[in-house]
């Protein structure tokens, strides 16, 4: 109770002062606790939420059991639903591999039970899991085959998910899709020089002091880029692991998809490799030409 109490008490000073300067605030969240702060959320809209599930009731409880209950998916789904109906944004990340993408459609009947696809503030995307998902003596079945990530959203697309959900299920692909349809539409389109914010500045406080670039490597203290306590500093050595990385200096900059791709995630490349380095770009060039298709074959049917 104790602890609950100090992290509460440390979440409204950080609320409260960012609100004197006009923040607001975009949390990444498990959603197990998340009914014990609803009286201070609902008085302060300032918050959207991402929030984990890894499918159906039978494969989140046995792949993400709470410590102490049986309940995590229950009360995740409970919380989530508070949240949607105070009015709150709520995005719903769905861990998908090889053997829960067959039981995503019995997932999105229970959205829409419960209305949630109604709701304007309401998305919901289904995030590829690679090598995270190993065997374990949970009872459930193993993926026998790791998605690649054009197999993954050739998948989401042969199951029509986004037609069922009327477009509140997406599928994660990097934001190949806008890409596309913005060169079809001849707009103006960033290129990317890095495949995300963990090496273009971003920086993650930890509870013990430490700053991390990527959120996939927090808690790996080799990979922290600094520290904030007792006072603020950047390791100039530590942080050109994740801040110097650049597609040029690898085999990337010969792929004429580079500039779409950014290079891949570098923190892929760390779990396969051991080091931070582009080129874990995945099949990216297949999954470029499938959704070229589907954006196209989309673009003349309107």
């Amino acid at each position: 109770m104790v602890e609950n109490l100090f992290w509460r008490k440390t979440m409204i000073y950080i609320v409260e002062k960012g609100k004197e300067l006009g923040y607001s605030f975009s949390v990444t969240s498990n959603g197990y606790d998340i009914d014990k702060y609803l009286d201070y959320i609902k008085d302060n809209k300032i918050f959207s939420f991402q929030i984990t599930l890894d499918g159906i009731a039978e494969i989140h409880n046995k792949r993400k059991p709470h410590y102490k209950n049986e309940d995590s998916f229950e009360k995740i789904f409970a919380n989530i639903d508070s949240l949607l109906k105070l009015g709150i944004p709520v995005v719903v990340r769905i861990n998908t591999d090889t053997y829960t993408i067959e039981y995503i459609d019995k997932l999105l009947e229970l959205f829409e039970e419960k209305g949630w696809c109604k709701y304007k503030h309401f998305m919901a995307y289904c995030a590829l899991l690679r090598k995270e998902i190993t065997k374990k003596k949970d009872g459930l079945p193993s993926p026998k085959t790791i998605f690649t990530q054009s197999e993954f959203c050739r998948s989401y697309y042969k199951k029509k998910l986004s037609v069922l959900s009327e477009g509140k299920l997406k599928c994660q692909d990097y934001n190949t899709s806008d890409i596309l349809k913005s060169l079809l539409q001849g707009k103006s389109l960033p290129y990317k020089g890095c495949f995300c914010g963990a090496q273009s500045g971003m920086i993650i406080f930890d509870p013990l002091g430490d700053i991390y670039s990527c959120w996939d490597v927090v808690g790996i203290r080799e990979q922290r880029v600094g520290r904030y306590m007792p006072e603020f500093e950047l390791d100039e050595e530590l942080s050109k692991r994740w801040f110097d990385v650049r597609i040029s200096k690898y085999k990337c900059v010969k792929c004429k998809y580079v500039l779409f791709c950014g290079g891949g995630c570098p923190s892929f490349s760390f779990r396969d490799k051991g080091r931070v380095e582009p080129g874990a770009c995945n099949d990216y060039p297949k999954l470029f030409t499938f959704l070229m298709r589907q954006v196209y074959n989309d673009y003349l049917k309107k």
